[in-house]
């Protein structure tokens, strides 16, 4: 069977994806602080994992959010 469209593997928009990821990510960690080492902390950081592991897919880069992580600027083009 021929395949009548676009790549499915392909990703458009990913500096907004990223910067998406980042923001989420954040959020994620900080709520888990609010009480760690229960089933919302565990819960929260599968979460946080698998944006990690996008976050690889998207970019090659294995630590992409790292400390001193700074959201990449874009041109729009």
């Amino acid at each position: 069977m021929a395949r009548t469209r676009g790549r499915g593997d392909t990703i458009l928009k990913v500096p907004e994806l990223l910067t998406a990821l980042a923001e989420m990510r954040g959020r994620l960690i900080k709520a888990s602080m609010a009480g760690p080492y229960g089933p919302a902390y565990h819960a929260l950081s599968m979460v946080v994992r698998a944006i990690d592991g996008l976050a690889t897919f998207v970019t090659g880069q294995r630590d992409y959010f790292t400390i001193g992580f700074k959201p990449p600027t874009f041109d729009d083009d």
